[in-house]
């Protein structure tokens, strides 16, 4: 009979396959991600990541993610991390990944502003839209945009400005076999978070490439004011009347406030709420706004603000 393992307290020095668990890093509801290492004929990374989650969990999140990842590596895309196993051992689900740096959430919790600098939110918003034009052009929605989902790669392998987006376990497929849009269903479940939720997820409807695309707006938004203005309310119908009020004057003016570059971000909001479920996004009208945004800011967009000065201590190693 197979050992049973407890994924979600794996002790250093476990073996998973030929994966020796080093100490975990991160978990969330249903999977947990640990420090590894082992030999590899394909890499000469020592540590990677390895993400797990239990063959009795009922919702197989991994499998999907899994599927992913392993369709957006055939293209080479430009922000997903790099497989090296997948597999089950005894009663564990695991993907092993190349280990990346520190989430955008830990660096926007580490400003002594609570906020990111224009250019440089801008310059991390252009990455996360490219990430999604990438996944979307595999066929897949991401579902669930948040900064807990988007981190940076890591200085010793010279990659800490590059973005990586993660976590596809409620990722969804929106064409199908035949590459044609799949037909909306009428009556979806909430996915996702609410404070990056797009108007569509409130109200129940399925979810495309638009939706995405709206989250990500949020995300910016954040990183440019600290704060968004749904952030705290009590429950998800009071924050989608907040969401929607603030497209409109006179909360318009406290959604987009502080040091936001507010024509032109709001010109990325009236084009994403144009988009319909059946919409193809135009991302390079979206590229060409943020970089327009970017000249009219005298400051830098490299570095990143935590590359240098107060938050450099968050880099990796």
């Amino acid at each position: 009979m197979d050992k049973t393992l407890d994924v979600s307290n794996l002790s250093p020095g476990t073996q998973v396959y030929k994966w020796t668990i080093d100490k975990k890093i991160a978990q969330g509801d249903f999977s947990f991600i640990y420090a590894c290492n082992g030999s590899s004929n394909m890499s000469n990374h020592k540590q990677f990541a390895l993400k797990c989650e239990s063959a009795q969990s009922p919702l197989q999140m991994l499998k999907v993610e899994a599927f992913v990842l392993q369709k957006i590596s055939k293209r080479n895309s430009r922000h997903f991390c790099d497989i090296e196993d997948i597999g089950k051992f005894q009663n564990i689900h695991y993907i092993v990944m190349h280990m990346v740096g520190r989430a955008l959430v830990d660096y926007m919790k580490a400003s002594p502003t609570g906020t990111i600098s224009v250019n440089c939110a801008l310059s991390v918003g252009i990455q996360i839209f490219e990430a999604l034009e990438d996944l979307h052009i595999c066929g897949y929605i991401h579902r669930d945009l948040k900064p807990s989902n988007i981190c940076f790669g890591r200085r010793d392998r010279g990659e800490h400005g590059k973005l990586y987006l993660l976590s596809f376990g409620i990722s969804r497929r929106y064409l199908d076999s035949k590459n044609q849009l799949r037909k909306p269903r009428e009556h979806v479940e909430f996915r996702g978070t609410v404070r990056y939720a797009s108007m569509n997820c409130h109200q129940l409807q399925e979810l495309s490439r638009k939706d995405d695309l709206e989250s990500t707006l949020y995300v910016l938004v954040e990183m440019i004011t600290g704060q968004l203005p749904w952030k705290g309310l009590p429950d998800g119908a009071t924050v989608a009347r907040v969401k929607q009020q603030s497209r409109l004057p006179p909360a318009i003016t406290q959604f987009l406030r502080g040091a936001c570059p507010v024509e032109d971000l709001r010109e990325v909001m009236n084009l994403i709420d144009s988009y319909s479920y059946f919409s193809n996004p135009d991302y390079n009208t979206i590229y060409n706004i943020l970089r327009r945004a970017m000249r009219r800011n005298p400051q830098p967009e490299h570095p990143y603000d935590w590359e240098q000065g107060g938050t450099n201590s968050l880099c990796d190693l």
